[in-house]
C-alpha cells in the first residue's frame, strides 16, 4: 500500500491518459465513419487529457481539486454506463460489465486515493 501511494499521482496520470486518448480515438473513429462529431464526447476527451497533464504538477491544492473533479467525473460515468448497460446490454455480457461497472468502479477506487493522499500531504 505504500507503493500505491508514493505512485498514485504516476498511475493516475497514466489511467486518466489512456482513458482520454481512447475516448478521444473513439470520437475520431465515430466521426470519420458518421461524418458526425460529438462536440459533447469530444471536450470530455480533450479535458481529461489535459487534466491528467496537470495530475503532474505536484502542487497538492492542485492535485486535491483535480481529484474531486475527476471523482466527480467517476460518479457521472457510473451512473450514465449504468443506464447504458440496462438498455443495451444484449451480448458479450462479461465485456459489458467490465465497460459499465469495474472501470467506473476503478476511477472512483483512484479519485479517492488521490484526494486522501493529497489531502494528507496538505496536513503534513
Amino acid at each position: 500500500m505504500k507503493w500505491l501511494n508514493k505512485h498514485i499521482v504516476v498511475i493516475s496520470f497514466i489511467w486518466w491518459l489512456t482513458q482520454g486518448t481512447v475516448l478521444l480515438l473513439n470520437e475520431i473513429r465515430v466521426c470519420l465513419e458518421r461524418n458526425y462529431l460529438d462536440h459533447f464526447f469530444l471536450t470530455i476527451s480533450i479535458c481529461l487529457i489535459i487534466t491528467s497533464c496537470l495530475l503532474l504538477i505536484r502542487t497538492n491544492k492542485i492535485v486535491l481539486s483535480l481529484s474531486i473533479l475527476l471523482l466527480l467525473y467517476s460518479i457521472f460515468t457510473l451512473f450514465a454506463m449504468t443506464l447504458l448497460f440496462f438498455m443495451e446490454a444484449h451480448g458479450h455480457i462479461f465485456f459489458n460489465i467490465c465497460i459499465s461497472f469495474v472501470i467506473p468502479m476503478i476511477n472512483i477506487f483512484l479519485s479517492i486515493l488521490l484526494m486522501l493522499n493529497a489531502r494528507k500531504e496538505i496536513k503534513d
